[in-house]
């Protein structure tokens, strides 16, 4: 009863428009899995979290494309919801990232991590998502990253507008998501989004079926790009769909 009702109260606040003191409530669902994540150093998956842990875990293929020269000096990179230990790499070709990570829950995060004897080799600092541009100077990152995280916030589509205003012109902002989460999830806990396709084109819905079409929304400011990619789901062995969008700001 207490659930039910406390999932009619969360809804109620966000059919009035109070998004992000709903989202605030349902911030503490995320903790429980981390708290156990890190007990069990992975759960299911210990290579994840064995990759999480090292200092010199090399930046991937993946985010290397998307990286500008560099002409010597170091890359900056921002990890937007990283979680309690970032996925991102450290290291490229030899050389040390500057690599920030944010988080709304950071300090939760780093009472879980001592609590379960895990020092990270970044620290995640708070942030959210829909306000890295007032944490930021404009164009300050040559690379901004989020997985499985911007879904999980209270305006998705302002998340990425202000990811976008704080990458270099020419950069990229790479999302990793699970395609359409939050119906998968039943729209429970901050599940509330769907990253899509659309007619071909990346489109961020919500649980109530408003579609926004990024590439529209971000006409003259940034060309996004798509694909999908079929993943084994290591706690289930399931197939899972991951939407991989990048969006290279003009």
């Amino acid at each position: 009863c207490i659930r039910s009702g406390w999932h009619q109260l969360t809804g109620t606040l966000d059919q009035f428009g109070l998004r992000r003191l709903a989202w605030r409530w349902r911030l503490p669902t995320e903790v429980g899995h981390w708290d156990t994540w890190l007990h069990t150093h992975g759960l299911s998956d210990p290579a994840d979290f064995a990759r999480r842990v090292a200092p010199d875990l090399p930046l991937q293929e993946h985010l290397k494309k998307l990286l500008p020269a560099s002409n010597g000096r170091a890359y900056r990179i921002l990890d937007v919801g990283a979680g309690p230990l970032t996925t991102v790499g450290r290291m490229y070709e030899g050389r040390k990232l500057d690599l920030v990570c944010i988080d709304p829950l950071a300090s939760v995060y780093d009472a879980l991590l001592k609590a379960n004897g895990v020092t990270p080799p970044v620290r995640t600092e708070y942030g959210e998502a829909e306000r890295i541009a007032q944490m930021y100077a404009e164009s300050s990152f040559d690379l901004v990253h989020a997985a499985n995280s911007l879904d999980h916030s209270h305006d998705p589509v302002a998340a990425v507008r202000a990811a976008v205003g704080v990458v270099k012109p020419g950069g990229y902002v790479s999302l990793e998501h699970i395609l359409n989460e939050g119906a998968r999830e039943r729209y429970g806990g901050l599940h509330q989004w769907n990253f899509g396709v659309k007619d071909g084109t990346f489109t961020i819905t919500s649980k109530n079926g408003q579609a926004t079409n990024m590439a529209e929304a971000l006409a003259g400011v940034a060309r996004v790009t798509h694909s999908i990619h079929e993943i084994e789901d290591p706690r289930t062995s399931d197939t899972l769909s991951i939407l991989m969008v990048q969006i290279q700001k003009i």
